[in-house]
């Protein structure tokens, strides 16, 4: 198992590159799910909230009653994906078919063209149902959440342990958090 000191906080966005470098399966197909830039100075008036999408399971149905809603800002919050089984393996491949299986949804593709995602992860996302620190692959599991939505080198979430963030958006005056 890797260790990392948590006080080199530097060196986490570096450590996390690394990680996914060193783990089997990556490829260069691997498509981030990056989304519209969510806007500067836009009053807000309609967010979209959503979750527990499986793939498997659910037609498109979902993607376009949200985007026929004209949402300013979708929260995808948790269980953005389920795997159909969780990994036991570094390499997570039931996790990165899962992120390949969204990334390439025709509808949700355009919906994230059109609106900007704000991603949460839960326990899904994280590899394992129900699953805590105790998983095996959990260090793994955030650097290809990080990876997958398209987390930038500065974005706060690579600089420290933890997918937590917290988002400002809209007008002066207006902001929304």
């Amino acid at each position: 198992m890797i260790m990392f000191n948590r006080a080199c906080g530097a060196y986490r966005s570096r450590f996390l590159a690394c990680l996914l470098l060193l783990t089997p399966c990556m490829t260069i197909a691997d498509e981030p799910l990056v989304s519209a830039s969510p806007p500067a100075d836009t009053v807000i008036t309609r967010i979209a909230f959503g979750s527990c999408f499986k793939e498997q399971r659910d037609d498109d149905r979902a993607w376009h009653a949200i985007g026929d809603w004209s949402p300013q800002l979708f929260v995808y919050a948790g269980d953005t994906l389920y795997p159909d089984r969780h990994d036991d393996s570094a390499g997570l491949p039931m996790l990165r078919a899962a992120y390949d299986a969204l990334a390439h949804n025709a509808a949700f593709r355009k919906l994230r063209a059109e609106v900007p995602v704000l991603p949460v992860w839960d326990d899904h996302d994280y590899g394992l149902n129900d699953g805590g620190a105790d998983f095996a692959f959990r260090e793994q599991t955030e650097a290809l959440f990080l990876q997958r939505w398209g987390a930038s080198d500065d974005d706060p979430r690579a600089q420290r342990p933890g997918i937590y963030r917290s988002w400002m958006v809209g007008a002066p005056g207006r902001r929304i958090q």
